[in-house]
């Protein structure tokens, strides 16, 4: 109900500008989705060989080799932040001791630049060679995919066998606890509540949180891919994917993933409002209330219930892994540690929530680096000239508002993808370069 809230009456008011539907391609060179292919609609087969977590590396390897063979690439000043920050991040190895945490420290690195390279090769890709809903489409489509899998975890909760990839690792790689979780094959976090073990869906990603924060972001490109497309059919296939999501989503018991959706949505109907149109906002707050109706009168309210009556460990658990955080800071302020530091039999300190991570791994540059980059990719897209930019955006303010308590890592990389969509489509002039 609640993607219904933010999109009704959204559908049919015309849009200001749109590049990528305007411009025709008949005769145009068109530049194929091969930089985020690997990652949305090849996942599940990249997932099962144990690459899961390593093919969102792929902008680095073919956006920038795309990027190498033009004559001249122009750099939005919103990428400035981000190279900043990746050039930072290399001093603070020099916290790092053993191969294995240079492996994983390399690993991290490049998530980063894949995330610039990948704001930059679609920012830099004119919407005529490309048409944005094709990139909108793909990222569609690991939504589905996500969905796919929850229900891999609902039906399956009890799998974790090893990968091929994991198979072929040497030992000392393949026993790291965080390599583990990127390369074993494991659809569900078993976790026990109050009234018995739920299984907390999680794959493609390492850990169910990942799962939702995923899903979350990638949201308004579903809903723009799906329930706003201009053929009646898809969107009602659309409104069926919709109904299909909830089950896994509830099960996955996520409160920051439920409540970044809900503000992200809620943003969208303000903004409407602002223009003149207040009825999106209006429908939000119906959608919203109808929703806590149907979890109050199915089984999956005692699923949500069961989440909200355990969350005080959480919370407590969170908490004193954000007083250890700035703890650890404060002993290594200028160059942090390079990584979450070991907290046996506790979670590594800096791994709950990627402005934590950045001043534990890398200090308090790293940290007001990141909030630099994040401030540059939303105010970049904050024009939202077209519906397709806005929601865009909103993918972006919803990743900003879970970097407090969410890892991110990849889904990071999401984010240079929507700040390069809203980049291509709020400067028409790019359409004219090809």
């Amino acid at each position: 109900m609640l993607f219904r809230s933010a999109v009704i009456a959204v559908h049919d008011e015309p849009e200001v500008l749109d590049v990528g539907a305007a411009v025709p391609t008949r005769g145009v060179r068109s530049h194929g989705t091969w930089p985020v292919a690997p990652f949305t609609i090849a996942m599940p087969v990249a997932y099962l060989l144990g690459l899961g977590a390593f093919v969102w590396i792929a902008p680095v390897l073919i956006g920038a080799a795309l990027l190498v063979r033009r004559p001249s690439v122009r750099w939005p000043w919103f990428v400035l932040p981000l190279v900043a920050l990746i050039l930072w991040i290399p001093v603070t190895a020099l916290s790092l001791h053993g191969p294995g945490s240079f492996a994983l420290f390399g690993y991290r690195w490049l998530l980063w630049v894949a995330t610039a390279a990948g704001a930059l090769w679609l920012s830099d890709t004119p919407t005529r060679t490309l048409p944005t809903s094709r990139i909108v489409d793909r990222l569609a489509d690991l939504w589905i995919v996500l969905v796919g899998f929850g229900y891999l975890a609902l039906l399956f909760p009890n799998v974790a066998v090893a990968s091929p990839l994991g198979r072929l690792l040497p030992t000392s790689l393949a026993t790291n606890r965080f390599v583990y979780d990127l390369t074993v094959i494991r659809f569900a976090e078993l976790q026990r509540f109050v009234g018995g073990t739920v299984p907390r869906p999680a794959a493609p990603m390492a850990a169910t949180n990942g799962w939702g924060s995923t899903l979350v972001i990638l949201t308004p490109f579903f809903i723009l891919s799906w329930l706003l497309a201009g053929d009646r059919r898809r969107r009602r296939v659309g409104w069926l994917l919709a109904a299909a999501a909830v089950p896994p989503f509830a099960f996955s018991a996520n409160r920051g993933a439920l409540l970044t959706l809900a503000l992200g949505l809620a943003y969208v109907a303000a903004r409407r409002a602002y223009r003149g149109d207040a009825r999106p906002l209006l429908v939000v707050a119906v959608g919203s209330a109808l929703t806590v109706v149907i979890l109050v009168l199915t089984p999956l309210g005692g699923v949500v219930a069961t989440r909200l009556t355990g969350a005080g460990a959480s919370d407590s658990t969170r908490e004193s892994l954000y007083g250890q955080a700035w703890d650890r800071t404060t002993r290594s302020p200028l160059i942090g540690y390079g990584e979450p530091v070991a907290n046996d039999p506790d979670p590594p300190i800096g791994t709950h929530g990627l402005v934590w991570y950045a001043m534990v791994a890398h200090g308090i540059p790293g940290a007001v680096l990141l909030l630099g980059a994040l401030a540059a990719l939303l105010v970049a897209s904050a024009r939202a000239r077209t519906r397709t930019t806005l929601w865009a955006h909103t993918a972006i303010l919803i990743g900003v508002l879970q970097a407090p308590f969410y890892g991110l890592l990849p889904q990071v990389i999401l984010l240079g993808v929507a700040v390069g969509i809203c980049w291509r489509e709020d400067h028409p002039e790019l359409a004219a370069r090809g």
